[in-house]
Formats: structure tokens, C-alpha cells, sequence
């Protein structure tokens, strides 16, 4: 029901919503990678359909809104909280059956549930956490939100490296998107494919934020920080 506070509409509503789903994530029963099919995929999904359009309003128009900084600590508390769950399902090819949050529903569709493979979840999830490390602007002076993701790249980057990385295309309801088993080498160079892509990304980010401004910007020599 949290989930369904997060109206980006309603500013208030919205943050104490994202605050409590944060707590939730790290100091609950449900901490530490706990409640996968309770928390950690309804907010994937959350942050698929909703949480996308925020970050893209962010970076258009430069920005920073409270939603979208609230946004982004709660993209981060979940990255921190299924850091091994993204690792193990990044080239995942089963699909999860997701109860749709009452506010994303559709009132003309009787079945509120959505069936959407796991790695299509992950991959909108790390473009998300990609946007908001390499939001507009200098860090410090511009934003100050971008400096929140970079634990995560780390904590992420280890969980790829241990991950027991093993075949659970059978478990779940795939449904009409079904498709062949692929084998434990085929599935870890899937692995390795998007992690190589997904980093690559990474670096050419960082290295336009560390990047200091070109002259006439404005920036005085007690500005310029490492």
C-alpha cells in the first residue's frame, strides 16, 4: 500500500511515503535483501513505469525537484538492500508476475497483475541509478544527489563477482513469454555482456563529472573541489 502513496503529484504524501519505504529497506524485518517478491519487484516496477518518467523530467529540465531527490534515495535504498538479487537475475530470462499497486491500475483490465521478465526490471533499474549519477550540473554546486549512487556501483560490482549464479528459468509463471532454457555458460556471458556495458556507461559518466568546468563558468578557485 506504501507504493501507492508514491503519487509524484502530491509532494508531501509522496516523501513520507519514500521515507518509510527507505526505513522498510533498512531497518525491518525485511532488510537485507529480504521480500524479493514483497518489495523488491513491486518497487522495481514502480520505478519502471513511474519512477522513469521522473528521472527524465529531471534531467531535461536540470532541475532537482524534492520527488525526484526523494527518488533518487529510494532507488538507492533499493540498489543497497538487492544489490545480490540484481547481480543473480541481470540476464535473468524468467518472468515474474507482479501485483499491479492500486494507484498504477487500470480500471478497464479485470486481471491487476503484470508479467514481466526480471531483467527488463533490472536493466530500467540500473539506467535509473546511471541517470541520477550522471545528473546535469557539478556535483557540490549544481546537484547534490549524484554522490548518493556511487556506494551502490561498488556494493554491485562485488555481488557480480560472488553471485552463485545459478539456472531458475523454470521457477514462476512464464506464461506466454516462455522461452528455452539456456545453459550456465550461455547465461553467465549474458551476465558479463550487460555488467561490461552497464560499467563502460559508468566510467564515461564519472569521467565527465570529475571533469572540471571549462573557463568562464563562473567558478571561483575555492569552487574547484576533488
Amino acid at each position: 500500500m506504501l507504493i501507492s502513496f508514491l503519487n509524484p503529484a502530491e509532494d508531501h504524501m509522496f516523501i513520507a511515503a519514500s521515507d518509510a519505504l527507505q526505513e522498510i529497506l533498512s531497518k525491518s524485518a525485511l532488510s537485507d535483501g529480504s521480500g524479493s517478491r514483497t518489495l523488491t519487484e513491486p518497487l522495481l516496477f514502480w520505478l519502471d513505469r513511474v519512477g522513469t518518467a521522473i528521472v527524465q523530467q529531471t534531467v531535461s529540465s536540470g532541475d532537482t525537484s524534492l520527488v525526484a531527490r526523494s527518488t533518487c534515495k529510494l532507488t538507492v535504498a533499493l540498489g543497497d538492500h538487492s544489490t545480490s538479487y540484481l547481480a543473480a537475475n541481470v540476464a535473468s530470462r524468467v518472468v515474474t508476475t507482479i501485483n499491479v499497486p492500486p494507484s498504477l491500475q487500470d480500471p478497464t483490465v479485470q486481471d491487476q497483475r503484470a508479467q514481466i521478465p526480471k531483467s527488463h526490471l533490472i536493466h530500467s533499474f540500473l539506467r535509473l541509478m546511471l541517470a541520477f549519477t550522471g545528473l546535469p550540473g557539478y556535483f557540490g554546486v549544481d546537484e547534490e544527489e549524484s554522490e548518493m549512487t556511487l556506494g551502490f556501483w561498488y556494493l554491485f560490482q562485488e555481488a557480480l563477482w560472488t553471485v552463485d549464479y545459478h539456472i531458475d528459468d523454470t521457477e514462476g509463471d512464464v506464461g506466454q513469454f516462455a522461452e528455452p532454457v539456456a545453459s550456465g555458460d550461455t547465461r553467465e556471458k549474458e551476465q558479463v555482456r550487460v555488467a561490461e556495458a552497464v560499467y563502460f556507461e559508468l566510467v564515461q559518466i564519472l569521467r565527465r563529472k570529475v571533469t572540471f568546468p571549462p573557463q568562464g563558468s563562473g567558478w571561483g578557485k575555492g569552487k574547484h573541489t576533488i
